[in-house]
């Protein structure tokens, strides 16, 4: 809890998303419970949940993006295709 709000801030800059921002810090914090045997070996645990947010973030922002692009090819071929009907 102590660094939920400084993620969640730093996320929901870049997402603009309450739902991706929330998605995005849980599955930090997943990863990190997951790896909880590792973390004697972090130097900076700060530096480490930053950076790891930082990819968790930009991640989903690509992942975003390709869903978008696949929306707007779909879109555009369905549109073609009525138009093809219609003549």
């Amino acid at each position: 809890m102590a660094y939920h709000n400084q993620l969640a801030s730093y996320v929901m800059l870049l997402t603009e998303s309450r739902e991706l921002t929330e998605e995005i810090i849980q599955d930090v914090f997943v990863k990190i419970w997951n790896g909880r045997e590792k973390l004697a070996e972090i130097e900076s645990f700060t530096s480490y949940l930053f950076i790891l947010t930082r990819n968790y973030t930009l991640n989903a922002l690509r992942k975003k993006v390709a869903e978008r692009e696949k929306k707007s090819i779909y879109d555009k071929s369905v549109e073609h295709e009525q138009m093809a009907n219609l003549n």
